[in-house]
């Protein structure tokens, strides 16, 4: 556009210039002079118009362009704002990330719960299905062997009794003619839980002492040593009374040894685990009576939590002490017992 204005001004001048060498000229070629004086005026004018035209547009261009530059250092600031941006979403996303990985463990962990849940679930159902149950009782009266638990229902936890055996009583007779002591009871085993038998009652007049018991870990209740023998002292018979002998120490099962009969002791209660009671005075002056055996140890505990199997023994009967010169052989103690009871609720 510059030089286009340019070759107006030039063809201008150029006009003007002519038109002076030929200001002598005729009249039409005056006028035609003229017409071309004035068509140059008109663009000589319009080229005025066009270069100031041209300068404002150059001022605009500038002006755009100082614009120009203040939006790119804008756009510069925002692209490191946009870089700070970008950091800290990179950051968000390693956050992220972390939590991801958490709640993948936590989901985890709750399908583990909610396995335990559906186990425990599981179980209930089988509680409920057995709560009707009555209890189960399993005895062992003798001997050695094995508690087996029930399966399918397994009862929940188990009562154990038992009581050792009981100590024989004393025979009686005359002095130093060989009466003898009775003998201790056996003692009773169920696992890792033992009582002991009862002490024999003694040819010289004193009473059997009773077993001991204690609780071992697992078993929770009541554990009870033996009631002791009854002592006697030296009786002298006196025409025709006939003393009775120590009655024998009784477990919490009862049936401790004693007897009316002056010929006959009287023995402890076959599982009772009580003791057998001592020979009555016999029929010649200065006679020893015998005393009382000792009863077993005894206990009366739950084990919350029971084994599959336990090893058991019974204890055997102590027997009673022989009979010295005009006397009466002790009676035997009663044996010991297991009584299990399996609950299911």
């Amino acid at each position: 556009m510059f030089f286009r204005c340019f070759q107006i001004l030039f063809l201008s001048g150029f006009i003007l210039f002519m038109s002076q060498q030929i200001y002598a000229a005729p009249p039409d070629v005056n006028a035609s002079v003229l017409h071309v004086e004035n068509e140059a005026l008109i663009a000589k004018s319009k080229a005025l118009e066009a270069i100031q035209d041209n300068a404002k547009q150059d001022e605009q261009l500038e002006e755009h362009g100082e614009k120009l530059e203040e939006h790119t250092a804008t756009l510069k600031a925002h692209d490191g704002t946009l870089e700070e941006h970008a950091t800290i979403l990179g950051n968000h996303a390693a956050t992220l990330k972390n939590h991801g990985e958490k709640l993948d463990s936590m989901n985890t962990r709750i399908g583990s719960l909610e396995n335990t849940v559906a186990e425990l679930r599981e179980k209930i159902e089988k509680i409920k299905n057995i709560k009707k149950l009555p209890p189960t009782i399993q005895t062992f009266t003798a001997g050695k062997g094995t508690y087996v638990l029930p399966l399918d229902p397994t009862p929940l936890y188990i009562r154990v009794r038992m009581v050792g055996g009981g100590g024989g009583g004393a025979g009686s007779g005359v002095e130093n003619t060989g009466n003898g002591s009775g003998q201790s009871g056996g003692d009773t085993a169920f696992g890792s839980l033992v009582v002991k038998g009862g002490e024999p009652g003694d040819a010289q007049a004193f009473g059997g002492a009773g077993g001991t018991s204690t609780l071992v870990d697992g078993a929770i209740g009541l554990a009870l040593a033996g009631a002791s023998g009854q002592c006697v002292q030296y009786q002298y018979q006196c025409g025709s009374v006939q003393l009775r002998g120590g009655i024998g120490g009784s477990s919490p099962l009862g049936g401790a040894g004693g007897c009316c009969r002056r010929s006959i002791s009287g023995q402890g209660v076959a599982n009772t685990g009580s003791g057998g009671e001592g020979g009555s005075s016999g029929a010649s002056p200065h006679s020893y009576t015998g005393s009382g055996g000792g009863a077993g140890g005894y206990v009366d505990v739950i084990i919350a939590s029971p084994s599959c199997s336990y090893s058991y023994s019974v204890g055997k009967s102590g027997a009673g002490g022989r009979a010295g010169h005009s006397g009466v052989a002790g009676g035997t103690g009663g044996s010991g017992y297991i009584e299990v009871t399996e609950y299911y609720q």
